[in-house]
């Protein structure tokens, strides 16, 4: 399978350039294909071109509609190179959207194809900070790039590089006036004249803008904006103006010494003065073409980042507060557009119960340590996000719930548990919104040992029994269960007390995460009740008395046969023990590996921070360098996934979980949420109650996977025409066997009714079997 990236779709074209489509309206998502979960709530650079309002956030862009306020969103899913957006520029003379990264790198959107400027990004000569700061299209041709190290020339139309000068500080922006381009930096403003310069690449050519030209002889200049025939400087938080001759007058003291100057910008009147405060209040000062101020916003306006207005008259904020937020006219009051998705890029626990996903935004370090996260938990049901958090939920707020780690639907009734690892375990009710929280007051759990008024919550699992088990990560008793009957016990353990990640194993024993650089894995066996502690079994697994290869154990899964999977710092590793698993003959087992004709040991160079199993029992193995997809007993690689081949939103994987209904994987990233759609679901030991394929009929345009759902697991199926000959032969993965409407020789069949035979045998049932049909038209 290719999984290599493609160019922006067609539609992407269309959105931009004309019109607005409604792409992500369906429920599902095709075989082999990604779908992004990314959160719309905050726009840091803003632009335009006749149709559109194109916003960047962070992550992806979104564009509104001038004229229905239709909206679409575009993430590396649908083609753009990466995540981390900087600044956006939209080229109106070439019609295509300009995008700089954090990374340097820089894309250029026209028609259906992405363009990616690698050179930047790429360049190992370019030392230190390579962000574009700003970008300033001149002409047809020439586009200026303001960047950490200086200031670069890129010609649009021959898409190569012009001259690039290193200025030794970080420039700010850029602008032109006629023949002259000019730069606002850290230490002073400069000029060079393009007709007149012999070598713009050296900065000992470019006129330093100082007393000599009315301005101070050392300042910071923040910002700077050319505007008919004249140029705006903004030097320490004062306004000047000058004309061609470069000789400039102060037209505007800061009127408010303690906020900064963001931005000037124009203005179909003059010019506007974005200011921002260190905390969340900001201001946007507008001035008349005579610089007489005409207006004062500072209402819906907090962290401002940037503004501009439509021909239309419309104010368009972008801001990092919650919200996009738009004023019909200048004065008139703030309107907000709210777009559906997670409230943030945050997440550390996906947990996934009926084809509903549920999310917890984590704000712990990776040693564990606060980060103060207040982002809440996420609810994905319907195609539609609901997030929970301090500022809509007053339980939240008044018990001061932060780092919300954990998440775990209670499989048998509305309850929904979520982990703090501040301040105990919230138990949400998802029908009636109703609240119960359990502490180190009314619970086994306990306070950290020497923060003792931290409750923290750091693992969940549910036994078959509807018992829950939890990590109290730091405490004297760090491992407590809560009763399918409401009763409370914590235990004491052998090992390390920072206990985190729980999974049960189909005997019911649990597997623990014991973290830091003295921890391994714990397992547990509670006997016949969690009540009585004298049938107890214990044991501490570590590179001391096992085969796992290093003390940092980052996490735990069970596969469909019972195995323990295990990731480390230094690749993964598989306990198949059984009922021996408090035996001295469980030590585990690493995988043998052969890649590149060298014998290793599975992922053995790779820190595994998350594992999922597919429906085909295939393993995923979530790392700091993409996601490995691995055949069921771990030996051979099914697929590779990272940036560079996927629109992966960053190599680092935070957590990884498996819908069997979808047959998605939802995948989080540093950067995000997003979702690939394997070939497989979950399957049964016998077919489902109803077999089915899909797309059926399979009709001329039709050139995809044709999915058979509701199999049983590892099924063999084979596919007949009427006449009873084999076209096609196959063992389910999961619950979905896939046939592409070829023959054995790989051509595609033809027209007419097909039969599709699938059985199954295990050792405990007789064989269970289900027929079905397929029409395909040519």
């Amino acid at each position: 399978m290719s999984f290599e990236k493609m160019g922006i779709k067609e539609y992407t074209f269309v959105l931009l350039m004309a019109t607005s489509l409604n792409l992500f309206c369906q429920s599902d998502i095709a075989i082999g294909t990604w779908k992004s979960y990314l959160p719309y709530n905050q726009g840091q650079v803003v632009t335009q071109n006749q149709k559109m309002i194109i916003y960047g956030t962070n992550f992806s862009l979104v564009t509104i509609d001038k004229e229905d306020f239709s909206t679409e969103f575009i993430s590396t899913v649908d083609g753009l190179s990466e995540s981390g957006i900087q600044d956006i520029e939209f080229d109106l003379f070439n019609d295509q959207l300009i995008i700089a990264y954090t990374s340097g790198l820089i894309d250029i959107v026209r028609g259906m194809d992405v363009f990616p400027v690698l050179d930047i990004r790429d360049n190992r000569n370019i030392l230190g900070d390579k962000t574009i700061y700003d970008m300033f299209v001149a002409d047809e041709r020439f586009v200026y790039l303001a960047t950490g190290f200086g200031i670069v020339q890129y010609n649009l139309l021959r898409r190569e590089f012009g001259f690039t000068t290193f200025t030794n500080t970080r420039v700010h922006t850029i602008a032109s006036s006629g023949s002259r381009l000019i730069i606002a930096t850290e230490e002073s403003s400069y000029y060079i004249d393009l007709e007149t310069a012999i070598n713009p690449s050296d900065f000992n050519a470019w006129m330093a803008i100082d007393d000599r030209f009315g301005l101070p002889e050392t300042y910071e200049s923040q910002s700077l904006l050319a505007l008919d025939g004249d140029i705006y400087i903004a030097a320490d938080n004062i306004i000047y103006r000058g004309a061609d001759d470069l000789q400039f007058e102060e037209v505007l003291q800061n009127l408010y010494p303690d906020y900064h100057i963001q931005f000037i910008n124009s203005t179909p009147e003059g010019w506007m003065l974005g200011l921002r405060d260190p905390g969340s209040r900001s201001k946007i000062l507008f001035f008349d073409a005579q610089d007489i101020m005409i207006h004062e916003e500072n209402a819906c306006v907090n962290r401002l980042r940037d503004a501009i207005v439509d021909e239309a008259g419309r104010l368009w904020i972008a801001d990092e507060w919650d919200e996009f937020r738009y004023f019909e006219s200048i004065g008139s009051g703030c309107q907000r557009l709210n777009f559906n998705g997670p409230r943030n890029e945050e997440a550390s626990d996906i947990a996934i119960e009926d084809n509903i996903v549920y999310v917890a935004s984590g704000g712990v370090s990776d040693a564990f340590g606060y980060l103060f996260g207040r982002n809440g938990f996420y609810i994905l049901e319907g195609g539609t996000w609901t997030n929970i958090n301090e500022s809509n939920n007053e339980d939240i707020k008044a018990n001061d719930l932060l780092m919300l780690y954990q998440v775990l639907p209670d499989p048998k009734s509305d309850w929904l548990y979520v982990g703090s690892y501040w301040g105990g375990l919230m138990a949400y009710n998802t029908s009636d919104e109703s609240f119960q929280l359990f502490d180190k007051d009314n619970s086994s759990l306990q306070g950290a040992l020497g923060d003792e008024q931290r409750t923290r919550i750091s693992g969940l699992a549910f036994d078959d029994d509807d018992n829950l088990w939890i990590s109290n990560f730091g405490s004297e008793r760090p491992l407590s269960v809560k009763t399918a009957n409401d009763t409370w016990h914590s235990f004491p353990i052998l090992a390390d007390n920072r206990l985190s990640q729980i999974t049960i194993d189909p005997l019911g024993y649990k597997w623990i995460v014991i973290g830091g650089n003295s921890g391994g894995l714990y397992v547990y066996d509670s006997g016949e009740s969690p009540e009585d502690p004298t049938d107890d079994r214990e044991r501490f697994f570590n590179l001391n008395n096992s085969e796992i290869p290093s003390n940092f154990v980052n996490c735990v899964a069970v596969d469909l046969d019972g195995g323990v999977w295990v990731g480390t710092g230094e690749g993964a590793v598989v306990f198949e023990c059984g009922i021996s698993a408090f035996e001295d003959i469980c030590v585990g087992n690493r995988r043998p590996v052969l890649q590149d004709s060298i014998f290793g040991y599975l992922l053995e160079s790779e820190d595994v921070r998350a594992i999922a199993v597919d429906g085909a029992n295939r393993k995923w193995f979530g790392t700091r360098n993409g996601i490995f997809v691995q055949s069921p007993n771990g030996e051979d690689q099914v697929a590779r996934f990272s940036t560079d081949n996927s629109p992966l939103f960053d190599n680092n994987i935070r957590d990884l979980a498996y819908n069997d209904e979808t047959g998605e994987m939802i995948i989080a990233t540093s950067k995000g949420i997003l979702s690939y759609r394997t070939e497989t679901t979950g399957g049964r030991r016998v077919h489902g109650p109803s077999v089915y394929a899909f797309p059926n009929p399979v009709r001329p345009e039709y050139d995809g996977p044709i999915a058979i759902k509701g199999l049983a697991r590892d099924a063999n199926v084979k596919i007949t025409d009427l006449n009873g000959t084999l076209v096609y032969e196959t063992t389910s993965l999961g619950g979905q066997a896939i046939w592409y409407g070829t023959d054995p020789s790989g051509r595609k069949v033809t027209s007419g009714v097909y039969l599709v035979f699938s059985s199954t045998t295990d050792n405990f049932s007789n064989p269970n079997t289900y027929v079905t049909k397929i029409m395909v038209i040519r």
